[in-house]
């Protein structure tokens, strides 16, 4: 008899409310997509960098500006 107290204990529980976690979870979704997007961002900065230094190089400035002998 007393365990059939005991599970009508926690059947009569109060369900708890997922509404709030799942509004956090969704908040947590929202702050990696956009920190994934900064990323994304950067790196494609980066590439733009890195080849405007492969045109530069490519081009005979930079050859000329960093040779270590050249005509004045």
């Amino acid at each position: 008899m007393m365990f059939y107290k005991e599970c009508r204990a926690t059947k009569l529980k109060k369900r708890p409310n997922y509404a709030p976690s799942i509004l956090g979870f969704r908040q947590f979704q929202l702050l990696v997509i956009s920190y994934q997007l900064l990323v994304i961002s950067y790196q494609l900065s980066v590439i733009s960098y890195q080849l405007s230094v492969i045109s530069y190089q490519l081009s005979g400035d930079y050859f000329y500006l960093f040779s270590p002998v050249h005509n004045s």
